[in-house]
């Protein structure tokens, strides 16, 4: 009797489950948004009167996630008391397939994301040391009144960023396309570069931040 009762309990399982909806498997997919750097020209600057250049110079982005709408808040408080107030991005959207080393030479693709459907009114971007820069977050080399000089930044860092205005993405809009600007001029020419390597990365790091725009 109980061999029969275990047959049939075992031949009802494997209706239900042949039955079942097979919908709990399958996520929806969401927008896809291509992420590209802009420039401005890495031409000669001057501080004090002295010409400054940076030749070459790379970031590391370990992550870059968009910042819905309802976080707006989020975006206000970090302009006000500093973008890199919280170190831990926003994990409401899929980010990066992988770390990324930007070239700040030129303008490059940074990757795509695919953010669930929604509004979104902000960039969240993580730098962080990577072994492609020995280590560091910001490798970059310049010349200074003639005399090179090497900027090598290891801080952790999120940018949070505003958008000029809400990205939608719907049914109707599934994708769109999302710049990160940066002047990697104007930048150094807030840095005193007669520093250690060390100490201007970070002071140009930090420059590069405050400069840093994202529009659509």
């Amino acid at each position: 009797m109980h061999a029969v009762r275990a047959t049939i309990l075992a031949s009802l399982l494997t209706l239900v489950m042949a039955t079942a909806p097979s919908c709990v498997l399958v996520a929806e997919r969401g927008g896809a948004v291509e992420l590209t750097l802009s420039l401005d020209a890495m031409g000669g600057t001057s501080v004090d009167g002295h010409p400054v250049s940076i030749v070459a110079a790379d970031l590391a982005v370990q992550d870059a996630r968009l910042v819905p709408c309802e976080r707006r808040a989020s975006l206000i408080e970090a302009a006000l008391i500093g973008r890199a107030h919280a170190l831990h991005p926003d994990r409401s959207g899929n980010g990066l397939a992988a770390p990324t080393t930007l070239p700040l030479e030129d303008a490059a693709s940074i990757g795509v994301l695919h953010p669930e459907r929604g509004a979104y009114c902000g960039l969240e971007l993580v730098l962080a040391p990577q072994d492609a820069l020995d280590g560091w977050t910001l490798r970059a080399d310049g010349v200074a009144q003639g005399a090179p000089f090497e900027a090598r930044g290891y801080a952790m860092r999120v940018w949070r960023l505003p958008l000029d205005a809400p990205l939608v993405l719907s049914d109707d809009t599934p994708g769109a396309a999302l710049t990160l600007h940066l002047d990697p001029a104007d930048a150094i020419s807030q840095v005193a570069v007669d520093a250690p390597a060390d100490a201007i990365g970070l002071e140009l790091l930090l420059a590069l931040e405050s400069g840093a725009r994202a529009f659509r």
